[in-house]
């Protein structure tokens, strides 16, 4: 039985629109992203709070200090968590976009969170082009960006059930999580989209959520 329901303002040309927005692509590239992306989901979320193991590995930060999992990276605050590397120049700028995007509208509606962003191609992810990726988008001291050791970067990706052999078939995700509750978000979600999850988790911790392709917000029977 559905008990309560969240509408978003998610219109099925978002994406697109953003993507123009930001310079990046135009309709070619956007056929390139799919190329380059073979499987990607429309945006949506599940509740995973039984699927995520947060690996105590050894990271290394855009300012080259070593952080861990969960210790160092997460906090009490709402975490909002993308998977990303510094060669890609389709799918990955537009989710750390989306995430700068959910950074500001958190910060205006003054809810403390931190940003982590992971990459999935440590091989060619040095620290220095992560600190270049974390300038790109203002970080600042709430968005760490990190790298590591092949093996210690496929045991966190693993963690959080997105590891893929192939870099350029990762899926495009975005996950937000709160007191060990996680959602997960596939494909171009709305930044407002993610905020009502940030904010829904921190309402009802437990609940188990989902988003429907067309952007409401339901809770599971």
């Amino acid at each position: 039985m559905v008990i309560d329901r969240l509408e978003v303002d998610m219109k099925l040309g978002y994406p697109l629109r953003l993507l123009c927005a930001l310079g990046l692509l135009g309709y070619a590239s956007l056929s390139l992203a799919h190329s380059e992306h073979h499987h990607q989901p429309p945006a949506s979320s599940e509740e995973t709070a039984q699927g995520v193991r947060l690996v105590d590995r050894p990271l290394i930060d855009q300012h080259q200090r070593e952080r861990r999992l969960p210790d160092d990276l997460l906090g009490d605050e709402p975490v909002v968590v993308g998977f990303v590397y510094t060669t890609c120049t389709t799918v990955c700028p537009v989710i750390s976009a989306i995430m700068a995007k959910v950074r500001d509208r958190l910060a205006s509606d003054g809810i403390d969170a931190r940003l982590l962003s992971i990459t999935v191609d440590p091989l060619r992810d040095t620290p220095q082009r992560m600190a270049e990726m974390a300038s790109r988008y203002e970080a600042g001291e709430h968005w760490n960006w990190v790298t590591g050791a092949p093996d210690d970067i496929e045991a966190v990706l693993r963690g959080f059930r997105v590891y893929s052999t192939n870099v350029e078939e990762h899926q495009p995700v975005i996950m937000v999580g709160f007191k060990g509750h996680w959602l997960r978000f596939y494909g171009f979600a709305d930044p407002l989209q993610i905020v009502a999850g940030v904010k829904r988790l921190q309402r009802e911790p437990e609940a188990k959520l989902a988003v429907l392709p067309v952007g409401r917000w339901e809770s599971q029977p």
